[in-house]
């Protein structure tokens, strides 16, 4: 299953009406994201909430255009309420001083760490360029450098006691 990455939300403040959608800032930010199984059962039960919601409000049903994460009339959370829920869930925790966006470099970093292709990587974010990826996750580089080194080393050795 993917998820769809196709508008972007954009608060204006100090304007009436303050909340716009407009097409991404680049052609890669516009993608599909494939969903793990883990998170696909969390997005299914928050859509059943989401419609037992409407339902019981004699709202119309969900369609595929609809906010993901949304007020109970489908209108959008602002950002401010979606970062104060997150400092409360951070704190609940106990990990304080973890910004939203730092959920994003850790599963960047952590798929980075893992072997994940940085073009993958890119792809997931929605980076324009992988230079972009690969300059903004250049700390994770050395420990990746390390392990390309010894697996080249690993390859060599084999081959050697194969031709031996």
């Amino acid at each position: 299953m993917q998820i769809s990455i196709s508008r972007t939300m954009q608060y204006l403040n100090g304007v009436k009406d303050h909340i716009i959608f407009k097409e991404p800032e680049s052609k890669k930010s516009r993608r599909l994201i494939a969903l793990s199984p883990s998170n696909l059962l969390i997005l299914e039960e928050h859509r059943k909430a989401q419609e037992n919601i409407r339902e019981s409000l004699r709202l119309p049903p969900i369609t595929e255009n609809d906010l993901v994460f949304s007020h109970w009339n489908g209108g959008p959370l602002l950002p401010d309420s979606v970062t104060h829920v997150w400092v409360k869930l951070v704190r609940k925790c106990g990990l304080n001083g973890i910004r939203l966006h730092d959920a994003r470099h850790t599963h960047a970093t952590i798929m980075l760490k893992q072997g994940i292709h940085p073009k993958i990587v890119q792809e997931r974010l929605g980076h324009s360029t992988i230079s972009t990826t690969l300059d903004t996750y250049s700390h994770v580089a050395p420990g990746l450098q390390q392990a390309a080194a010894i697996a080249f080393d690993d390859i060599l050795s084999r081959d050697s006691a194969l031709n031996k």
